[in-house]
């Protein structure tokens, strides 16, 4: 009897079907057949009964028995010489969990390969009961998991120290009332009597997440609502995000688990609730999916873009802007709300069911159509870029990307004011600004109005600073004008090159601040009149001198004093059955629907029926 033999008849007995067998075993079927009855004859019985498909005698079944018990001793003896011989080969097999292998071995499998060449993995996935049994029965060496016992014959050693998360999604927090910031601490600490009334997908009670999770409800005195059971985490997860319930996952689990849009939405949540950036997916999803990303909204595809930077002769750097985008929110917020309500223009609810072509047809000035015209140039630019960077065609990607910023640059028209009071900088804002006959408006100035008005009525001196060109260091800037200058023709006027600087409304402005002819040839335009230029985009200087009457006010200061009102009724604490909400109380809020908010819920209480 020999091991070629036993190995025959172990892969025979699987398949029950000679041809099949020799297939997997590449030899002939004849041979395989001239194998089987030496055994048959060496041992003295029958251990197959020839028919379709073929069946083990009961001769066979002992005989199949010894066989593997063989094979896993042979197995045994050929690694532990080849260790001898310092000669490392064979297979190592490994047990672990399914979502804990992805996160872990393709860390592991490459730094042992490095060391051990010659060794093959084999990775048994499954649950920890089935990893369990596995390892008792010698059909693996070694299992990456995490058992509640010790187990007889098997050496338990430490490898990391996992932590498990609890994990909850807004919506099941706000279906069953829980306000996680008043009891953060406590569930922190292990307590979770506060999720007594909320669902749960658990893992099973043989794995490290279920059995951990099982043990904290159980020891805060809660029975949970079950709504089902995984031993996947991926699974719970997913159910988890749906709000189905509350789920257990290993810390380090939840990043191989989540999938790119998964983590988006989770990056998207943290900033809407707790930075109030009203943000979308664009950014998150590049950010989750790890290099350059094309993304069609209104399609639903979302691609990586093999973007071979370094074979285009471009590197990606990032830029330290040392400003902090908090102060960008409610500009930020405005744009949605400006470019639906150009598209409401149109009869539609978003810019992207407007025909473009039907846009352009009838474009009004004002920052909202601007917006729409850069979204609108943005869809346009966005397929064209990607097939640039497919085809590594670098000059057109350059040429597209520089055309972009550009488009951001003049449509939506962010700029940095600075308020000085006697002199003194006293208030700095950023976001965008208007200019009509009367003076300034918008959200910046609306938010600068107080202290320049109250200055104004004390008899002080206010004026107002715009950098024009925040984004732009001076030197980008004199780059920029140079090379629009290069660009035109000679005989191109002074106006056309500041209209590819400035809004429209603002040239004529610029022109008699610098003195200079808005029909001057650019070819007249040298350094000096470039550095009056920049000096004036960098901090073009506005005397205010005076406010509008109070018809043209959005929000005034001045009312009812709010420490004579029932904060809880809005009744006079002075004349009962009289209430007050909104404007006619002496309060006011910043810009950004703040001041809405409070009418709407002041006008609440007042309007309630009274007992």
């Amino acid at each position: 009897m020999n091991f070629h033999s036993l190995d025959y008849f172990l892969v025979l007995a699987r398949e029950k079907n000679f041809t099949r067998a020799a297939e997997a075993l590449h030899i002939t079927q004849q041979s395989l057949s001239s194998h089987i009855a030496g055994l048959e004859k060496e041992l003295g019985c029958t251990l197959l009964v020839r028919r379709t498909p073929l069946e083990l005698t009961y001769a066979g079944r002992k005989f199949l028995h010894y066989a593997e018990s063989i094979g896993q001793t042979r197995q045994t003896m050929e690694r532990e010489f080849c260790d001898i011989s310092e000669n490392q080969k064979g297979e190592l097999r490994v047990g672990i969990g399914y979502t804990r292998g992805r996160a872990i071995m393709p860390h592991l499998i490459p730094a042992f390969q490095r060391q051990y060449p010659n060794v093959e993995i084999t990775l048994l996935e499954g649950s920890n009961d089935a990893i369990q049994k596995a390892l008792l029965s010698g059909g693996i060496d070694l299992a990456i998991a995490g058992f509640p016992h010790p187990l007889p014959g098997v050496v338990l050693e430490d490898y990391y120290l996992e932590h498990i998360v609890l994990c909850l999604s807004d919506g099941l927090l706000a279906q069953c009332g829980i306000d996680l910031d008043t009891h953060r601490g406590e569930i922190a600490a292990g307590n979770l009597s506060a999720l007594c009334d909320c669902p749960f997908v658990l893992g099973s009670a043989e794995d490290i997440g279920g059995r951990i999770g099982r043990g904290l409800l159980r020891s805060s005195g809660v029975s949970p609502v079950s709504k089902a059971t995984s031993e996947n985490v991926e699974t719970l997860l997913a159910l988890c995000e749906q709000g189905v319930g509350a789920c257990f996952c290993p810390e380090n689990l939840l990043q191989t688990a989540l999938s790119p849009e998964q983590l988006a939405r989770f990056g998207q949540q943290a900033e809407n609730r707790h930075f109030g950036k009203p943000s979308g997916l664009m950014d998150q999803l590049a950010c989750a999916l790890d290099g350059a990303v094309y993304i069609d909204f209104a399609a639903g595809e979302i691609a990586p873009v093999a973007a071979p930077f370094a074979d285009m002769g471009l590197t990606l750097s990032l830029t330290d802007t040392g400003g902090s985008h908090a102060g960008l929110t409610t500009a930020y917020a405005a744009l949605p709300a400006d470019m639906c309500r150009v598209a409401r223009r149109f009869g539609a609810e978003t810019l992207s069911q407007v025909d473009p072509a039907d846009f352009y047809a009838h474009r009004q000035p004002g920052l909202a159509d601007d917006r729409a015209a850069h979204f609108f140039e943005e869809n346009a630019r966005v397929p064209l870029m990607r097939d640039a960077l497919v085809h590594r065609d670098a000059e057109t990607y350059l040429r597209l990307m520089n055309a972009s910023g550009r488009s951001s640059e003049q449509l939506l028209r962010n700029i940095r004011a600075t308020l000085f009071i006697d002199g003194e900088a006293v208030r700095e804002e950023f976001g965008e600004i208007g200019f009509s006959e009367r003076g300034i408006e918008g959200a910046v100035a609306l938010r600068m109005s107080r202290d320049a008005v109250d200055a104004l009525i004390d008899g002080r001196r206010v004026k107002l600073s715009l950098d024009l060109k925040p984004a732009l260091t001076v030197e980008i800037l004199q780059e920029r004008i140079r090379r629009e200058i290069a660009e035109m023709p000679e005989e191109e006027f002074f106006a056309e090159l500041l209209r590819k600087l400035l809004p429209k409304p603002l040239v004529m402005p610029v022109c008699k601040e610098l003195d200079i002819q808005s029909k001057t040839y650019v070819k007249k335009i040298g350094d000096k009149e470039i550095d009056r230029l920049i000096a004036l985009l960098k901090g073009f200087v506005l005397p205010i001198s005076d406010y509008a009457p109070f018809e043209y006010a959005v929000v005034t200061a001045g009312g009812v004093r709010c420490d004579e009102v029932n904060r809880y009724t809005m009744e006079s604490l002075k004349v009962k059955g009289l209430y007050f909400a909104g404007e006619v109380l002496d309060l006011d809020a910043n810009t950004g629907g703040y001041n809405l908010q409070i009418a709407f819920s002041t006008g609440r209480l007042a309007g309630q029926l009274k007992q």
